[in-house]
């Protein structure tokens, strides 16, 4: 998918760069795969955009890959 010509960035990556930006609020010390897609997810959703999906093998989505801003 193609970002829309008014915006430099698609829906699914301008919320993934907010996410990390902000945080989540009710998450952990760090997040994962599967919170950061949880929280992405409800956003998309709430805006009326394509929603992602997740896929994941073992325990990797619960593999810490940031710090948690809003913490």
């Amino acid at each position: 998918m193609a970002a829309p010509p008014a915006d430099s960035h698609t829906p699914f990556t301008g919320g993934l760069i907010e996410v990390l930006r902000s945080g989540v609020a009710d998450g952990s010390e760090t997040l994962s795969l599967s919170e950061l897609y949880g929280e992405l997810r409800r956003r998309l959703a709430a805006e009326g955009s394509p929603l992602p999906t997740l896929t994941t093998h073992n325990d990797t989505g619960q593999v810490a890959l940031t710090r948690n801003r809003a913490r």
